[in-house]
């Protein structure tokens, strides 16, 4: 991956390209890196494992080669499609889950009831990624 910061406008205000991909009016002020982090980190996959009468899922959370051990990811699910009243489910990354580019969340037992779940990576002061796809999750055990 090519990565460049070019100045533009002013000194505390770049372009930055990453790839061939050019994220026009991209600010990055001095002594942060928070835009880099929520430029770059991806999670590119939330998926279920749908498990026959398991009140219990698994999610497998797919990120991209940006994301580092010690980035937590934050899981929430809610049996509201909005995320009104969420619960946070939060895992730390170990190199070993950074190296595989993926983790698996265990979310506790659930009612019976169709859930909708999605996911994040966050890395302290320095930001975080958009959300994951939302993943529906029905549960009939």
């Amino acid at each position: 991956m090519r990565l460049q910061i070019r100045p533009r406008h002013g000194p505390s205000c770049y372009t930055l390209s990453a790839s061939d991909r050019n994220l026009d009016a991209m600010p990055l002020y001095r002594g942060t890196r928070y835009a880099l982090l929520i430029a770059g980190a991806v999670i590119s996959v939330l998926a279920w494992d749908e498990e026959e009468g398991d009140a219990t899922p698994d999610l497998v959370v797919t990120f991209d080669a940006t994301v580092e051990a010690g980035d937590v990811v934050r899981l929430q699910y809610d049996d509201e499609a909005t995320f009104v009243a969420p619960t946070d489910t939060t895992e730390v990354l170990e190199a070993a889950e950074v190296a595989a580019r993926q983790v698996a969340v265990a979310l506790g037992e659930l009612a019976n009831g169709t859930y909708f779940a999605r996911a994040r990576i966050e890395r302290g002061s320095a930001g975080r990624s958009s959300w994951s796809n939302i993943e529906v999750i029905t549960i009939a055990a």
